[in-house]
């Protein structure tokens, strides 16, 4: 069961300064033998044979240490044995060379996502050259949703709820008041919880 933290406490206190056995208590300026003792003056063995006492690639016994890896492309020394270091292999594993890669099966939201790092974030409108609005969105030309850079267009807000409704796109379900929120496909309605 063991004993309450009060209990141990007082147990604590009582035992304080005393020891279970006055022959293996440490006293101060006790030697266990006069061979082992420190003497003043003696020259350490490390010193008096530093032909057996060397670090490193001087000891007797090197046998080359750590194998070091290094990285393919930038040289850099990397701790385990793999080919690139993390800046280099993720520096290659952009676009379709990803694991992850989805090509034309990308859903609606990661596909904005994508067209925002290809081409930025919009900054006119292309259908009334205005540069002063505050919101502008990549539109679809096509209505098709396809990786194609040459399919997308920037637009100012009220072009792209024009062009869309006129066009009748998937996105026609798409408001933009403030009371709808849109979740990838699907618009959800209120303050969602």
């Amino acid at each position: 069961m063991g004993h309450s933290e009060e209990t141990k406490r007082k147990i604590s206190i009582s035992m304080k300064g005393r020891h279970s056995s006055p022959s293996t208590e440490f006293k101060k300026g006790q030697h266990h033998s006069r061979k082992t003792e420190f003497k003043k003056g003696i020259i350490p063995y490390s010193k008096l044979h530093p032909e057996i006492c060397q670090r490193g690639d001087k000891h007797h016994a090197w046998k080359g240490g750590r194998e070091r890896f290094r990285c393919i492309d930038c040289n850099r020394i990397i701790s385990y044995a793999r080919k690139r270091c993390i800046k280099c292999n993720s520096k290659l594993k952009i676009g379709k060379n990803h694991p992850n890669w989805k090509g034309d099966k990308i859903g609606y939201a990661m596909l904005h996502i994508w067209i925002k790092k290809e081409l930025g974030i919009p900054k006119y409108c292309n259908h009334c050259d205005n540069k002063l609005r505050k919101k502008f969105h990549w539109a679809n030309k096509s209505g098709k949703y396809k990786r194609n850079i040459n399919d997308w267009f920037s637009l100012c807000h009220s072009c792209h709820a024009i062009f869309d409704k006129k066009e009748k796109s998937p996105k026609k379900i798409f408001r933009f008041d403030s009371k709808y929120r849109s979740y990838g496909k699907r618009i959800v309605m209120g303050g969602g919880s």
